[in-house]
């Protein structure tokens, strides 16, 4: 009984770090996230090229 009242008071972290599969889609989003942003940055960060 204490174990589901120790669940119930943990934070949005702990949930977080003790489901793997959230960690796993978290990190996930993270890193497309990240890429992609930076991505763009480089896109748009070269030159353009003139005739």
């Amino acid at each position: 009984m204490s174990n589901n009242k120790e669940k119930e008071n943990a934070s949005l972290g702990q949930k977080i770090f003790d489901n793997i599969f959230l960690l796993l889609i978290l990190s996930l989003l993270i890193s497309t996230g990240l890429y992609n942003i930076w991505g763009l940055i480089e896109i748009f960060s070269v030159p353009k090229l003139t005739p």
